[in-house]
């Protein structure tokens, strides 16, 4: 932020992605993104018609370069949310075409940076949806919380927004910024800084006013009660009937232990906020250690601080487990999953490997493809003995996947003899020609 004299510069790389990604939620908001008729999930065409068509419409204009966009000719009523961050597993809000907005579970991220995979919740058991843009997703008022526009009608400086900061310091900023004639969520400090999801934001610059609070728009719709009294039944939860005011507070992603119908305390993390006192959304985590469910309305008297629980080594397990004795290895996955494997100290480390591409689904040719395990940042050796690679109990490997490229598909594709195409003269241990490809490519369905 600063003095409209500030000269012009040419738009920049990132500045012309984020305009992409403006485009898409525009074109995006043109179709049933969140309605009941997309519960098998959006086609694979219309979201390939969405990006070409933001891609087309960002490229043309050229005429755009050295121009800085000041957010002007938008009322705050038609203002889209900021990029916002969000936590696997946070409850949030998603817009519809008609303008409601629907309960939603944040799943993972998208294939982009500025995009979210969710799971919509405005009916059990729910759908699945890849892909939406920040534009259409916001978090729930908490108490004390409220919309603020982000308004350049008096400062009229001439880049894209204002830049977060690290700190209640003017000079703190971050990378990021909050957009002209965006939304962003926060609560007001009362010091002239508003405190959001990524930092601060300062609530006047060189004295005019560039936040204006906001009263939010569209009424949410509340997750349906079948919904939640279908996911206690499943996993055996209810709420206390007669809850007691806890005297702890809990923070959004934070660890804790939540007790289940038959007092059992299990891992997890609370996932968002409610509109109730002393009431939190939270993640369970079941003892499988990567299998994720959403508990919603939990009162604090059911949770309790801790940390990450750490399973307990079961020797009946494995019968090696009895001879030479067994570790517990935490398995972290770059797609977020989390194994729990309990292995012989005496096998090789390509075990492990093999047992965590098993819980994942991965065929063995595959995880020796397409897997690797790391330690603290160090490659481990698949034919060293688990000692030997100095793991021990309760220690953290990280295991990246690779997805799964065109031509593993078409590798592992079976095809029809009567069909195939492939030339006699190919041999197995070869790699395959572009021509070959193009004709196995030509016969799968």
């Amino acid at each position: 932020e600063g003095p409209s004299r500030i000269p012009r510069r040419p738009i920049s790389k990132s500045l012309s992605a984020r305009r992409t990604f403006s485009v898409m939620a525009r074109l995006a908001s043109c179709l049933v993104l969140l309605g009941s008729t997309v519960a098998t999930g959006m086609p694979a065409d219309a979201t390939l018609l969405v990006q070409r068509q933001a891609t087309a419409q960002t490229e043309g204009g050229e005429d755009t370069a050295g121009k800085a966009w000041t957010g002007k000719g938008r009322t705050p009523e038609q203002a889209d949310y900021a990029f916002e961050r969000y936590k696997v597993g946070e409850m949030i809000e998603g817009r519809a075409k008609d303008g409601r907005w629907l309960p939603c579970i944040v799943t993972g991220r998208g294939a982009a940076g500025n995009l979210w995979n969710i799971h919509v919740s405005d009916e059990f058991p729910g759908y699945d949806l890849p892909n939406v843009p920040t534009q259409l997703l916001r978090r729930p008022i908490a108490p004390g919380m409220s919309d603020y526009y982000v308004d350049n009608s008096w400062l009229n400086h001439k880049g894209v927004g204002i830049k977060y900061r690290h700190s209640k310091n003017m000079h703190n900023k971050s990378a990021e910024y909050a957009p002209w004639a965006s939304l962003v969520v926060g609560r007001d400090e009362g010091d002239g800084w508003l405190r959001v999801a990524d930092g601060f934001l300062p609530m006047e610059v060189n004295g005019a006013p560039v936040l204006i609070k906001r009263e939010r728009l569209g009424k949410p719709t509340p997750m349906p009660l079948d919904f939640a009294r279908a996911v206690e039944k499943q996993h055996q939860v209810l709420m206390p009937k007669d809850p007691t005011p806890a005297p702890l507070s809990y923070d959004i992603g934070e660890w804790v232990q939540f007790r289940s119908k038959k007092g059992e305390w299990y891992p997890a993390q609370v996932s968002g906020n409610t509109n109730l006192a002393n009431t939190y959304h939270v993640t369970v985590r079941l003892d499988d250690g990567y299998t994720v469910y959403p508990v919603t309305y939990v009162h604090a008297s059911r949770l309790k601080k801790t940390s990450p629980e750490k399973k307990p080594v079961d020797p009946d397990a494995n019968p090696l487990c009895q001879k030479d004795g067994c570790i517990l290895v935490r398995v972290r996955t770059n797609s977020s999953s989390e194994l729990f494997i309990s292995v012989s100290k005496k096998v090789k480390t390509e075990n492990l490997q093999r047992m965590a591409c098993n819980r994942l689904k991965i065929g063995l040719d595959e995880c020796q493809r397409r897997t690797k395990l790391h330690k603290n940042g160090a490659e481990l050796d698949g034919k060293a003995h688990i000692h030997e690679a100095g793991l021990e109990d309760h220690d953290i490997v990280d295991m990246n996947v690779v997805a799964e490229t065109a031509i593993d598909q078409l590798l592992n594709a079976k095809m029809p003899i009567a069909q195939t195409a492939t030339p006699q003269s190919l041999d197995r241990n070869d790699e395959p020609s572009a021509d070959t490809i193009e004709e196995l490519l030509k016969n799968i369905a």
